[in-house]
């Protein structure tokens, strides 16, 4: 494997430690960066685990099929090393992610966050109702499969899905 990148998190990150909006090649590149330090933050020097990031080199013209691993190197370097084992690509070396906002791993579970639209998915008992038609509470925006109904309420399809717009 050969030594990989070193990456300091800070010199893509916008000043208050969010990811870039405007840049989309940066923003990609900082949300990979993200992800491996929200897998590699919580663990012990030593330790590693699998990733759901998937390996971006193409060996002989065809895309790896591996899953990227991350490591916490020693306690005296504190770096997190993200490598494939399928192609033995030694991505990269994240340094100074100790105060990202992705450190500590996920974050903590919220009962109903603000930034949420009040929307029940799916849909209760209480507030459906069936038609007949075979989906039970569709109204704007919802998502149904299996859907039908009237030409005057034509759902778009896509994959077997029906979006319903009224």
């Amino acid at each position: 494997m050969a030594f990989p990148v070193v990456i300091d998190p800070g010199d893509w990150l916008e000043e208050d430690g969010s990811l870039p909006l405007l840049r989309k090649v940066q923003r990609r590149r900082a949300l990979r960066v993200a992800r491996f330090i929200e897998y590699g933050g919580p663990l012990a020097a030593g330790e590693s685990r699998q990733t759901l990031v998937e390996c971006l080199r193409r060996p002989r013209g065809d895309r790896c099929l591996g899953l990227m691993w991350v490591i916490k190197t020693s306690p005296d370097t504190d770096a997190i090393d993200a490598f494939c084992p399928v192609c033995l690509t030694y991505e990269l070396r994240i340094v100074r992610w100790q105060d990202t906002l992705w450190a500590d791993g996920v974050m903590v579970p919220l009962r109903r966050p603000s930034v949420h639209p009040d929307l029940s998915w799916p849909r209760s008992e209480a507030g459906a109702r069936d038609d007949g038609g075979g989906a039970a509470g569709a109204s704007s925006g919802t998502v149904v499969k299996g859907d039908r109904r009237g030409p005057e309420e034509t759902p778009t399809h896509h994959d077997g899905i029906a979006i319903v717009r009224r």
